[in-house]
This record gives C-alpha cells, sequence and structure tokens, in this order.
C-alpha cells in the first residue's frame, strides 16, 4: 500500500506550491523564447531561416523515430512508482529509461546522417561538413533537455523545470547576441552552437536538480511489482504510432514544404511555425497539463473512474478553444501591422498562413490529450490505429502542395489531424468509455469571435 507521504506528493497542495513556480517559468520562458524568435526573423537572411526551418524539423524526425514510446512510459508510471514509496526502485527506473533513451537518439543521429546531408546539400546548397557537428550535438542535448525536463515534471517539481527553463533562454539571447556583435556573417551554423550550449546548461541545472530531489525523497515503501508486459504494451503502441505518424506530423511537415515549396514558402511556414509555438506554450494543454498530469494519473489509477479522467480532459480542451478561438480570429483580420513591426517586412503577408496553423495545432492539442486518455484506459494501440489510417491522406500533400502551394500544406494537415481525433473518440466510445465533448460549442465559439 502507498503511503501518506507518497500520496502527498500528488496532493492539491502540492500542485498549488507548484503553480507559482510554473507559471513564473513558463512566463518567463515564453517571453524570451518569442524575442529570440524575433532576433532570429530579423537577423537571418530568408534563405538561411528556410535552412534553420528544415533543419529543427529534421531534428524532430529524429526524437520522433527513436523515442520508444518512453515519454509515455516516464508520465504512465513515475506517478505510480512515487506513490509505491520505494526510492531505490525510482532511482533504477529513471536511470534505465535515460539510458535507453540516449543510446537511442545516438543510433538515430547515425542512421540519419546520410539522409540529412542529401537534403541539406540539393535543397539548400550548405556544406553538411560544417554544420553536421552542431547539428549532432544540438539533437543529443535538446533530446535530454527533453528527457530530463519530463522526469521532473512527471514527479511534479516543477520548480527544477521552471530553473531549467529560465536559464536555457536567458543564456540562449545573452549567446546569440554575442554571436551576432562577434560573427558579421551570423548564420544558420551559430544559431545551433547557441542553442546547444544554452540546452547544455539547462540539462546541467536540471540534472543537479533532480539528484538532489532524489536524495531528500527518502521514500522507503514497498517495492512495486512492475507488470512489464503492460509496460511493453504502452511503450510498443506509442512509439509505433508515432512512428506511423512521423510523416504526417508537423515538424516533418516543414520538410516536405523544403521538398517541394519555394525558398520564400519555406521560410513563411518556418515564421508561422515559430509565432504558433509561443502560442501553444500558452494553451492550457501545454501549460497546465504537464504540471497536473501527474495528479490525473495518480488519481485515475487508484480510482479507475473514468468520470473523473472526462472531466479533467474535456476542461482542459475547452479552455484551449477559449484561448485560441480569439487568437485564430485576430490574426486572421487585424495582425498585418504587427508582423509589419515584427519581421520588418519580411513575413508580414504570412498572417492567414498563422491563423491556419492555429486551427491545425488545437486538433493537434485535443490528440495530445486523447493521448493521455487511451494510455491510462489501456487502448494505446488506438494511436496507432488512427495513424495507419490517416497515411491514406498522406498522398493528399503532395496533391494539395501543387494546387495550392503553401495553404494546400496546411489544409492537409488540418484533415489529417481532424481524422485522428475522430477516429480515436469513435472508438473509445465504442469501447464503452463515456468521452464527451461539445463540438458544435466549440464551432460556435469560434464564429462568434470571428463574428466580433
Amino acid at each position: 500500500m502507498p503511503n501518506n507521504d507518497t500520496i502527498e506528493h500528488y496532493s492539491v497542495n502540492k500542485v498549488k506550491k507548484s503553480i507559482f513556480h510554473f507559471l513564473l517559468g513558463k512566463s518567463l520562458s515564453v517571453t524570451l523564447s518569442f524575442i529570440y524568435a524575433i532576433i532570429l526573423v530579423r537577423v537571418l537572411s530568408i534563405e538561411d531561416y528556410a535552412a534553420y526551418t528544415v533543419i529543427t524539423g529534421l531534428v524532430m524526425i529524429i526524437v520522433q523515430m527513436t523515442n520508444a514510446g518512453i515519454p509515455r512510459v516516464l508520465a504512465r508510471y513515475i506517478p505510480e512508482v512515487m506513490n509505491s514509496g520505494h526510492s531505490r526502485q525510482l532511482v533504477s527506473f529513471l536511470m534505465l529509461l535515460t539510458l535507453i533513451r540516449v543510446v537511442l537518439i545516438v543510433c538515430g543521429m547515425l542512421l540519419f546522417v546520410f539522409l540529412f546531408k542529401t537534403i541539406l546539400d540539393n535543397y539548400y546548397e550548405i556544406n553538411f561538413a560544417a554544420i553536421m557537428w552542431p547539428f549532432l550535438i544540438y539533437t543529443l542535448i535538446y533530446e535530454l533537455n527533453m528527457h530530463i525536463s519530463r522526469i521532473l515534471q512527471s514527479m511534479l517539481e516543477q520548480k527544477g523545470v521552471s530553473f531549467g527553463l529560465s536559464l536555457e533562454w536567458i543564456s540562449k539571447l545573452l549567446f546569440v547576441g554575442l554571436a551576432i556583435n562577434y560573427y558579421h556573417d551570423f548564420s544558420v551554423v551559430h544559431v545551433l552552437w547557441v542553442s546547444s550550449l544554452s540546452l547544455l546548461l539547462s540539462v546541467l541545472l536540471m540534472c543537479f536538480l533532480l539528484i538532489k530531489k532524489i536524495q531528500l525523497i527518502q521514500l522507503n515503501g514497498n517495492q512495486l511489482t512492475f507488470n512489464h508486459s503492460e509496460i511493453y504494451q504502452l511503450g510498443k503502441f506509442n512509439y509505433l504510432q508515432s512512428l506511423v505518424g512521423v510523416p504526417t506530423s508537423i515538424p516533418v511537415s516543414k520538410v516536405w514544404a523544403g521538398l517541394m515549396l519555394s525558398v520564400s514558402h519555406v521560410s513563411v511556414f518556418g515564421f508561422a511555425q515559430t509565432i504558433n509555438a509561443v502560442f501553444m506554450r500558452y494553451l492550457p494543454s501545454r501549460l497546465l497539463l504537464r504540471l497536473i498530469e501527474p495528479v490525473i494519473v495518480s488519481r485515475y489509477t487508484q480510482s479507475h473512474d473514468f468520470s473523473i479522467l472526462n472531466r479533467y480532459i474535456t476542461t482542459i480542451y475547452k479552455l484551449n478553444v477559449f484561448v485560441l478561438a480569439p487568437a485564430t480570429a485576430w490574426m486572421a483580420l487585424s495582425a498585418q501591422p504587427v508582423l509589419l513591426a515584427m519581421t520588418d517586412g519580411k513575413y508580414v503577408n504570412s498572417y492567414l498562413v498563422i491563423a491556419l496553423l492555429m486551427i491545425v495545432n488545437i486538433l493537434e492539442s485535443h490528440r495530445l490529450l486523447l493521448e493521455i486518455v487511451v494510455n491510462l484506459i489501456g487502448q494505446s494501440k488506438l494511436l496507432l490505429y488512427s495513424n495507419l489510417w490517416s497515411l491514406l491522406l498522406f498522398p493528399g500533400f503532395f496533391v494539395f502542395m501543387h494546387w495550392f502551394d503553401i495553404y494546400g500544406l496546411i489544409l492537409a494537415l488540418i484533415l489529417i489531424a481532424l481524422f485522428r481525433n475522430i477516429y480515436v473518440v469513435h472508438k473509445i466510445k465504442q469501447a464503452d468509455f463515456l468521452y464527451e465533448i461539445d463540438f458544435k460549442n466549440v464551432i460556435k465559439l469560434y464564429i462568434y469571435f470571428i463574428d466580433t
């Protein structure tokens, strides 16, 4: 039986104490990341920014294709191990998953070097020899940063994550300022080195705080008996769905854009993605979910009451719509003067692309919530099946891009994201789980804000 101390670790009081550090760190990091993004937009040429867009897409391909379902395993089982109250088991569990993650990411980097060299050499005339090491180092440190932050968030140690985020973006602004002043030919290679160094500082700080926290926990409960088959199935289906979903994912769409669209359209698409990433950080599904997901997991694994899970998820989704609906309407109708000032005129006409990507993001944020639901109810295979069926729409990427250029790419993303969500929701209901979201009111909310 779990002891009272470990249950208290995921109590409402603990969440309340974490909220201050969470909001402070998140607000600071989002503000600084936005400033950093605007600096890159203004300093890099359109060609360099297009190359940067494709490179970040390539990084995400490696991350997605080598994750082995570990992010969902961490989110699902760390709260359970914490509740068991056994400190040695917690340490061995974290060390094993971290070792697996590092080995996989290194293998993935080596495997895909040739592919990336071909794309960059053929389409962007970038000397891959010059960019290879900063690219590989950035990819490794980026994933380590994500992995350690997921561990801390699953332990409800948001204070450590906030410190890491703040250090990352403060140092990144400092380093990019020094690099711009020192290198008159500031390029995408310098961006990768700046990002790698700042991420490394963040990783070192979060590792130190994680070790310190584990030493202070001193849990001495009964060792949890893992159902290894269950863990394997969870990791397998989440990994396979991620793998199958790679061709139609948003990060990889940057690569398709690089292969089929003009350099100017690729840079516009990259800029639109950057602006949307800022909005996504403010969404409740991103802003609050990583904070309260351990609580949701802890509560559901103890009670197995689906109504509690449904209440959490639907509330967060409705908050997402409430945030994104007015932002989408404003971006589509009134954002041109702001974009003119932000980008020095480079991307003043990107407002409609940004608005359409916001619709993609609200669908993807629902997908994130559905992942939590299906993993908790033991139906993670639905994620895989939805991605497999969505591959039927994959040719639409190229057909729509041929017909409508950049807008065709976004239309394909919208249709695929919508199809995936409808499939998963339908199958959840078929499995006799009462999952309810009022889509009619969601549509009405969008219409109201556009009309306003």
